[in-house]
């Protein structure tokens, strides 16, 4: 459900609106509220079986590619480069969340939000 408020809306000089969420599903939903984004509403999506086939499909991929990364470092350089070559690029990954949300928030340091 999207809400969108046009200018001929009765809340158009409000500082405040004050929104209600019930949830009277018997399945479990949650509303996740990002400063930046707005309001997103997630619900289950499938059983227990196919989301669990979709991560490990996920999780097996990036593993294939550390190990295609790590076999051509190790092809081209000695032992230690290799591996700290691959480490660098296992890292790199695991902290590409943090470098998107410091480059469009601010820096670490600013106090920004």
């Amino acid at each position: 459900m999207r809400l969108d408020l046009n200018s001929n809306d009765s809340l158009l000089g409000a500082e405040q609106i004050v929104v209600r969420f019930e949830n009277l599903h018997q399945e479990s939903n949650v509303v996740y509220l990002h400063p930046q984004t707005g309001l997103h509403l997630y619900r289950p999506h499938g059983g227990f079986g196919p989301n669990l086939f979709r991560v490990l499909l996920i999780a097996w991929s990036l593993l294939g590619i550390l190990t295609a990364i790590g076999l051509s470092a190790g092809a081209l350089f000695s032992l230690p480069v290799a591996v700290y070559l691959t480490s660098f690029f296992l890292l790199l990954q695991a902290s590409s969340g943090l470098v998107r949300e410091t480059v469009e928030g601010g820096t670490l340091l600013s106090g920004q939000q």
